[in-house]
């Protein structure tokens, strides 16, 4: 069965595009989202890693067939929408990954968006609750999942794929503050992330991450429901170098269609890719 990670990193955490490859290499993986990671405010945002829209590029090329490229210049940029048609024409298929310090649905925001839905591209972002250290509000990225609705209203033609902890942590309705960027304990069902999913079929998951993996470990029952529920919705990804998730997958019991569909068929629909 083909495995499309939709959420890598050519470099990443010290790790380069070789080290990348050999890892896919050792776990079956034929194809990954190559994601850049950009931001004009990363000195001020804890554990930012500048990831070059030139790494995603260079990737693809050394290793031709085994990247997507996934292109996210910072979408506050000056003349950045000729720059995404531009990566565009050049061979991106993705704007990913979107993680910024700014509310979701602010102009600039939708505006790159918006032609990321006129060229095909899905939109792959980085939700992530406040973080409150010694009192000190420190990390957060792109709001919370009321923005992720007002987006989803104002670009109704491009598909976005929902990623981080702060996406993650409303797949309960119980998760109504921010006491936990990883809530634990059984699924209370209404959940945001459900809600927004049935409501917005230009709405995607993505796995990846251990936000994924704990939101799909906390209730087994649940998360069957939630796979059967969207099983043309739901990306595996890891974005990083494990096969925790894959295990995890496997462990279900999932019917080979409802698998596939997830390791493979469903990116294959988001960004086609030629034999």
């Amino acid at each position: 069965m083909k495995i499309i990670d939709v959420h890598q990193h050519p470099v990443w955490h010290g790790r380069n595009v070789r080290d990348l490859v050999a890892y896919m290499d050792a776990t079956g993986v034929d194809v990954a989202w190559a994601l850049s990671w950009e931001s004009i405010d990363g000195a001020l945002e804890p554990g930012y890693q500048h990831i070059s829209v030139g790494s995603s590029f260079a990737a693809a090329a050394a290793y031709p067939g085994r990247f997507i490229i996934g292109a996210a210049p910072d979408l506050r940029r000056e003349r950045v929408l000729d720059l995404i048609r531009e990566y565009h024409r050049q061979g991106a298929r993705v704007l990913g990954e979107v993680k910024l310090k700014v509310i979701m649905d602010t102009p600039e925001l939708i505006q790159g968006f918006r032609l990321a839905g006129e060229l095909g591209m899905p939109v792959l972002f980085h939700l992530e609750l406040p973080r409150v250290v010694n009192g000190v509000l420190e990390q957060w990225y792109l709001g919370d999942i009321d923005a992720v609705e007002r987006t989803l209203q104002k670009c109704p033609n491009t598909k976005f794929i929902g990623h981080g902890p702060g996406w993650w942590a409303h797949i309960s309705k119980d998760k109504g503050t921010y006491e936990s960027a990883y809530p634990e304990g059984p699924i209370v069902p209404g959940g945001g992330v459900v809600r927004l999913m049935e409501k917005y079929k230009n709405l995607y998951a993505d796995l990846s991450a251990n936000s994924g993996l704990r939101a799909m470990s906390r209730d087994l029952n649940f998360t069957k429901q939630f796979m059967t529920q969207f099983a043309d919705r739901i990306l595996y990804g890891t974005d990083y170098w494990d096969t925790r998730m894959l295990d995890h997958l496997r462990s279900l019991n999932l019917s080979e269609e409802l698998l596939s569909g997830i390791l493979c068929k469903n990116a294959m629909k988001l960004v086609p890719i030629k034999a």
